[in-house]
């Protein structure tokens, strides 16, 4: 386990477990401000921080922005207008409303997201099969049983009886 500290209460920790790699944004002793990120969904993440520090930009031009990346599971990443943080979120979908947030995640201030960013590359580095991580890559067949990229459709199906 190594530890990165993003700020006074929040961090970073990234945990080998059973040969699987999570990283874990939290804040401490909250249990509901934390994303946790398996290896994919981290390669995931590591792929739109461009699209982050450009939507962050705009805020700073005080642009419209409506940025909402899908990084695997339930998660989002989202940045807006009005709100000066990047959010990481769970969603649920309510089939006849769409997709809501919860209040599981964590909303990173400007600075976090600065620092957060730097660690991004100590991370890549301590953890090299984290930084040889790829995204997901279906055919349109096997999309649906994937719990990454299609969170909502995967939970349907494992509601449904075996026949």
């Amino acid at each position: 386990m190594k530890r990165y500290v993003i700020s006074g209460k929040r961090c970073v920790v990234v945990k080998k477990h059973e040969g699987c790699i999570n990283v874990t944004i939290q804040e401490d002793y909250c249990d509901f401000k934390i994303v946790t990120m398996p290896s994919k969904r981290w390669a995931h993440f590591v792929s739109i921080i461009n699209r982050v520090e450009e939507s962050l930009g705009q805020i700073d031009l005080e642009q419209d922005v409506e940025l909402c990346e899908h990084i695997g599971g339930g998660w989002y990443v989202s940045v807006c207008t009005g709100f000066k943080c990047v959010d990481f979120r769970k969603f649920n979908n309510y089939h006849s409303f769409g997709l809501k947030p919860t209040k599981n995640g964590i909303a990173l201030r400007i600075p976090e997201w600065y620092i957060l960013k730097a660690i991004v590359s100590n991370i890549q580095t301590d953890f090299p099969e984290l930084a040889s991580e790829t995204l997901c890559i279906h055919t349109h067949d096997k999309l649906n049983i994937c719990s990454e990229c299609n969170a909502f459709m995967y939970e349907l199906l494992s509601r449904l009886p075996n026949i």
